[in-house]
């Protein structure tokens, strides 16, 4: 079932997805995220649930959406998803029993003719723009929205760098947690300039590391708050900035001797792109 992710910021959308497949007895790992070019603008889209039956139903949609009027796109594209999603799984023969049939997308659309970017959903047969400026779909929803949902009234404050650092933590967290979800996290940005990649972030990687160790020094921050004892809480509040300071240091220190770490850190994002393998 899996997660995916979309958050909009000051400056566009960010997707994210990671990248676990599962089939049967089996569990492999593959691409969860795209971008097109079409008449409106752009599309990008992140995919939870049944990834075969969500790529078709995108497929058809890339296909009708090449020559539509862009005035026309928001109905051709939720008259695509409907008879999809209706084909591929509310009439499949075993959806009672299989539970892995379903699927959903989150679909980020730039329009061109207003320089900006909104964030839709599906459920189901069903596509409908979201008001919030944070949405998950899949397995991991539930982890993923406490995460992530305070942060939702300072949504629009957010750059894109600290958009992409929030979902990194998120993504980790999920991945931990919940099963189904797991694989490399994939990043997708489109901007509000109409600049729209594939992204590959080492520091967003670094975040996904020291995550679980941020949350226990946090936690155990917390939990010293109830004890009278001021000494107590003191060890934790310097437990907690010593291991913040310490991620900060090693992070420097690869940036510094790394030098892959510092020739990706110079490439623009379609230089990143077009490193991936």
């Amino acid at each position: 079932m899996t997660i995916a992710a979309g958050f909009v910021h000051r400056d566009g959308i960010v997707l994210c997805s990671d990248t676990q497949q599962e089939a049967g007895a089996s569990k492999y790992h593959g691409a969860k995220v795209g971008i097109a070019d079409i008449p409106y603008g752009k599309i990008a889209f992140a995919i939870a649930g049944h990834a075969d039956f969500a790529i078709t139903a995108l497929q058809s949609c890339s296909a009708k959406l090449a020559d539509v009027d862009p005035k026309d796109t928001i109905t051709v594209l939720s008259e695509v998803l409907d008879s999809e999603y209706r084909r591929l799984v509310l009439t499949h023969p075993l959806l009672k029993e299989d539970h892995s049939l379903p699927y959903w997308l989150l679909i980020a659309l730039w329009q061109e003719k207003t320089k900006s970017c909104s964030l839709w959903v599906t459920q189901e047969n069903s596509l409908h723009c979201c008001f919030d400026p944070f949405r998950a779909v899949g397995l991991g929803t539930d982890m993923a929205n406490v995460i992530v949902r305070p942060f939702a009234d300072d949504a629009l404050m957010f750059s894109e760098p600290q958009a992409l650092t929030l979902m990194a933590y998120m993504m980790a967290r999920v991945k931990d947690t919940v099963p189904g979800c797991g694989g490399v996290s994939q990043y997708i940005s489109i901007r509000n300039d109409g600049n729209a990649s594939s992204l590959i972030n080492l520091s967003l990687e670094e975040i996904e590391k020291v995550s679980a160790l941020y949350d226990k020094a946090a936690h155990s921050l917390l939990l010293s708050m109830n004890d009278d004892d001021d000494a107590v809480y003191n060890r934790a509040a310097m437990g907690f900035i010593s291991q913040a300071l310490a991620v900060r240091e090693n992070w420097k220190r690869i940036r510094r001797t790394n030098p892959e770490v510092r020739r990706f850190l110079g490439m623009t994002n379609e230089e990143r792109l077009r490193q991936q393998p």
